[in-house]
């Protein structure tokens, strides 16, 4: 399938160094440039991983963007879907019209939050937020970096004590998808600018989400190795991811 990444954090964004490349042409540049944006200007805007995944990167360079395209950003994920079979966008920190644009055109929301208060409180007030129109019945909850045995476990190796049934309680809705604790291997790969999917078994939990997204089923975990147990909703072919 043909997939592309869009990274929706103007100022800070990771996605592309997180691959290993660089972005000429940035999700800003094609915000400001909606006007004459079509799928050859798209083409040459986007950069290849080797993997085969296209990138719509961040700017390269800090700065202050006042973006208010909510129009413009339609219009770019309405050519985006058209040219791709899948698309993945990093909302980041974007807000205002932009994010409503993305909550309006998404077919699923992963909202990732890890199992500490401050991160069940945060993604239980954005929970609220989108149950004030449509978007809600489209959440999927990460909990992200979890342990099975105690809820989630932390760089240190020090187990909290936020299990899942009170995480459940406090978000108002049920945990989807649980991503095994893997701090020094994510922090490698970010550093080395390898997807941690190509080459790490933490890409395992990864792959089961991606399956569901594509309408898979997920793969049954073999019983001869200890692996983390994952469960999501109703799997549907969704073409456009935030």
């Amino acid at each position: 399938a043909k997939v592309v990444v869009v990274d929706m954090d103007f100022q800070l964004g990771e996605i592309a160094p997180g691959l290993g490349m660089t972005a000429s042409f940035s999700i800003v540049d094609a915000l400001m440039s909606a006007a004459r944006i079509d799928r050859e200007f798209l083409q040459t805007a986007l950069i290849r991983h080797s993997s085969g995944l296209a990138v719509l990167g961040s700017p390269e360079k800090y700065g202050s963007y006042d973006l208010v395209a909510g129009d413009e950003a339609r219009k770019l994920f309405r050519i985006l879907r058209e040219e791709f079979d899948y698309v993945v966008v990093d909302a980041g920190p974007c807000h205002g019209d932009i994010q409503e644009a993305l909550f309006e055109m998404a077919d699923t929301l992963y909202l990732v939050t890890e199992m500490t208060f401050p991160s069940l409180r945060n993604a239980h007030r954005m929970i609220s937020f989108l149950s004030g129109g449509e978007g809600s019945r489209h959440v999927q909850v990460v909990a992200n970096r979890f342990d099975s045995r105690n809820g989630r476990i932390d760089e240190a190796g020090a187990h909290g004590k936020i299990d899942e049934a009170s995480a459940m309680k406090a978000l108002t809705l049920p945990v989807s998808w649980k991503i095994p604790n893997a701090y020094v291997t994510v922090r490698d790969a970010q550093d080395r600018g390898v997807p941690v999917a190509m080459e790490s078994p933490y890409g395992r939990a990864i792959a089961q989400m991606a399956r569901t997204a594509c309408g898979k089923s997920p793969i049954a975990a073999s019983k001869t190795k200890r692996t983390f147990s994952l469960f999501g909703l109703r799997g549907t072919a969704s073409p456009v991811s935030t």
